[in-house]
């Protein structure tokens, strides 16, 4: 930092600079405060990025001296650092005079309700503020009752991140009284912050109110299948909608089954995430059927569920409705060889098809080869995850054949723990050359032998320090 503050003393055209980025370098206080002589003579700084610097309460306190000059900056980020509540209430004592503030990161800084408090009382001078991002930051029920009382004034706010705050259902009940006033909210990210029924009912009486809506994130918070009706329910009416997760909530199948009537009315979804839900094979026929109209749909995340042979072949029968999907992953869902089948039946249409995770599943034998066979009509296929089921050497020998007819682009693929032995891996080691853009491959568990292994790493590792081959030698 000091040796940069002197180049940049130095340099001539410092006045007209509009853009300063020295994020990832530990500067700490002693660093900023050099820099700071700098920056104080950029009255043109529009965009200034000081994230993960370990900067502390006392450079914080220097910073907002010069900010005082930029009156100018348009965004200002300084998440991962260690402000704290002081620090934050330095910053936030000249937010008031920055008018044109439109972005504001200030994430992993250990605010807690205080420093959410001191922000809190600025924020409504920021008209113009379209981004805030206050994840990590413990600010709790209390914290974010004291920041939903400004919000409502942030009326060009579109994205709102606050995950992983533990602002419990109090603070969702807070936020959610905000939310009617929101109405350029675009993005919210509520992820992890322990929020239950009462709180995502709260939330749904006011989601409904946010017409621009396009993302929400409520996953690992404690929803079960009411709340997740309820938000459902309220989500008929954000047609704009693209993204939802609600993962590892568990939501069960009457969850499922409300959230699915719900987007079947949204043929702008792209993404849905209800990995680790609890939904069983019912909740996931539903949930096929209904996403049938989503044709946008690209990005689909069962994994972590119970949805079993005929939530699969659900789900495979979707991929011939769904013909933009690119990622589609069914691990660990207690699926076995009819699922399997069911599955490859899906991908025979081709399709566009980039990301394949069906690991942690018991696919063997005829249903299993059946799959792998599917494979060569993914032209697209760039990343193929078959980990922990049970291929064996013929399996193995199968999915080669596959991958040499069709997934010539493939890049990552994991094969671990899939009883293929020195057969199967041979037959994978003959196919390499065909992949000419692998860089990632996992062998392990296989009871494979360390001279078939170390072949594999000679392979792999002779395309560069990039790529890399996992075995058990």
């Amino acid at each position: 930092a000091e040796r940069l503050a002197t180049v940049l003393e130095e340099c001539c055209s410092m006045k007209e600079t509009h853009t300063l980025d020295v994020s990832t370098n530990r500067i700490g206080n002693r660093g900023l405060t050099r820099l700071c002589s700098v920056i104080g003579r950029c009255t043109k700084l529009q965009h200034l990025n000081l994230a993960d610097n370990i900067i502390g309460v006392e450079g914080a306190g220097r910073l907002a001296e010069v900010l005082r000059e930029c009156k100018g900056i348009v965004q200002l980020n300084l998440r991962m650092n260690r402000l704290g509540s002081d620090g934050i209430a330095s910053i936030a004592a000249v937010l008031g005079e920055c008018k044109q503030l439109s972005h504001l990161e200030l994430s992993e800084n250990n605010m807690g309700p205080e420093g959410a408090g001191k922000l809190a009382a600025v924020l409504g001078d920021c008209r113009a503020l379209v981004l805030l991002d206050l994840r990590a930051n413990a600010i709790g029920p209390e914290g974010m009752a004291r920041l939903a009382a400004l919000l409502s004034r942030c009326v060009s706010l579109a994205k709102l991140f606050l995950s992983v705050n533990a602002i419990a259902d109090h603070g969702a009940g807070r936020l959610a009284d905000a939310l009617p006033e929101c109405t350029s909210l675009a993005q919210l990210d509520l992820r992890q912050n322990a929020i239950g029924d009462v709180g995502a009912t709260r939330l749904a009486e006011s989601l409904s109110d946010c017409q621009k809506l396009t993302l929400l994130h409520l996953e690992a918070n404690s929803v079960g299948p009411d709340g997740a009706g309820r938000l459902a329910e309220a989500l008929r009416e954000c047609v704009l909608l693209q993204h939802l997760s609600l993962r590892s909530n568990k939501i069960g199948d009457d969850g499922a089954g409300r959230v699915a009537r719900a987007l079947a009315e949204h043929p702008r979804l792209q993404q849905l995430d209800l990995g680790g839900c609890g939904i069983g094979e019912w909740g996931a026929g539903r949930l096929a059927r209904a996403l049938q109209g989503c044709v946008s749909l690209k990005r689909l995340d069962l994994r972590g569920n119970q949805i079993g042979d005929e939530g699969v072949g659900g789900v495979g029968a979707l991929l011939g409705a769904c013909r933009q999907l690119t990622h589609l992953n069914l691990a660990s869902n207690r699926a076995r060889d009819p699922g399997a089948g069911m599955l490859a039946e899906g991908l025979r249409g081709g399709g566009k098809l980039t990301f394949l995770d069906v690991s942690g599943n018991q696919f063997d034998g005829e249903g299993a080869w059946r799959l792998v066979h599917a494979l060569r009509r993914c032209q697209d296929l760039t990343h193929l995850n078959f980990a922990h089921n049970t291929l064996g050497p013929a399996g193995a020998g199968r999915l080669a054949a596959a991958l040499r007819e069709g997934c010539g682009g493939l890049l990552h693929l994991d094969v671990s723990a899939n009883q293929i032995g020195d057969e199967g891996a041979r037959a994978l080691l003959a196919v390499l050359d065909a992949l000419p853009s692998l860089s990632y491959l996992d062998v392990r568990g296989n009871h494979v032998a360390p001279e078939v292994e170390r072949e594999f790493q000679i392979k792999i590792r002779s395309r560069g320090p990039r790529c890399h081959v996992l075995t058990d030698c």
